[in-house]
């Protein structure tokens, strides 16, 4: 339905177009011209909105936000209300409050969206490229395949679920790993460590693949795994690794 006045008066007040009977609201809305068959179910939809809101107490008219408690306008309110939240709200907390460089943590959310840039979002993106894994060499380099399944990244994924004394089933999306993994209660000794570690692991496997690809250079797997645990121990720790019994003893701490 076109955009008009309710009322046929300009200046005409809210308290002109009701009527309180009884407690008993009625509206009185005159429109300009009558209404054509196709535009009824508007008009009954429009006429049910006016209905549906509760007319308080009597007095000048005023112009309010219900979207606050304050009734006062505020741009977060609006932009809440805009949100159409599907699903499982974004782990956000699980990604941006960590003990993990800030590049690191925007790496995160944009893999959780997949929206790096892998060969499959390349393609989108109408590049022309041979998409295969440069890690496994067996199948398509997908954001879930690089970071989840591909048989480089379970292997680092084995090695790191040993160390802290863990059984894991694989989720298949990176958002489900974020989701699985913060709702594991873990003790406090270990609990930094533990949320940290899906976005070690990713950062590790996310610069070896660029190194792969555009350096032609691979590291052995064992050196690949040491990265993890070094990088991880410098997040945690806020220091340099100093010796390897450092490391050892840090590994240690991440029993479970």
């Amino acid at each position: 339905m076109r955009k008009r006045r309710i009322c046929s008066t300009r200046d005409a007040l809210v308290a002109d177009c009701y009527h309180l009977d009884s407690r008993r609201l009625t509206w009185d809305v005159q429109f300009h011209r009558g209404f054509h068959d196709w535009e009824l179910a508007e008009v009954a939809e429009f006429l049910a909105l006016f209905y549906s809101q509760v007319v308080e107490g009597v007095g000048m008219d005023e112009i309010v936000w219900v979207g606050t408690p304050r009734r006062v306008f505020e741009v977060r309110a609006f932009y809440h209300s805009l949100m159409v939240i599907q699903g499982p709200s974004f782990p956000w907390k699980a990604i941006w409050r960590l003990k993990a460089p800030l590049k690191v943590a925007f790496f995160a959310w944009c893999t959780v969206l997949n929206s790096i840039l892998t060969l499959d979002n390349l393609k989108r993106r109408l590049q022309i490229v041979v998409n295969w894994c440069c890690m496994c060499k067996k199948t398509e380099a997908t954001v879930n395949h690089l970071l989840l399944h591909c048989q480089v990244a379970r292997d680092v994924w084995s090695m790191i679920l040993v160390a802290f004394g863990m059984s894991w089933v694989f989720p298949r999306t990176t958002l489900d790993t974020i989701e699985a993994w913060k709702g594991c209660i873990v003790e406090s000794r270990a609990r930094v460590g533990w949320r940290a570690t899906p976005l070690c692991l990713w950062w590790v496997l996310w610069c070896e693949r660029n190194m792969r690809s555009f350096e032609g250079e691979e590291t052995p797997i064992w050196s690949l795994k040491y990265s993890i645990l070094h990088t991880l121990f410098f997040w945690v720790n806020g220091r340099n690794c100093k010796s390897l019994g450092d490391l050892l003893d840090f590994v240690d701490s991440l029993k479970l």
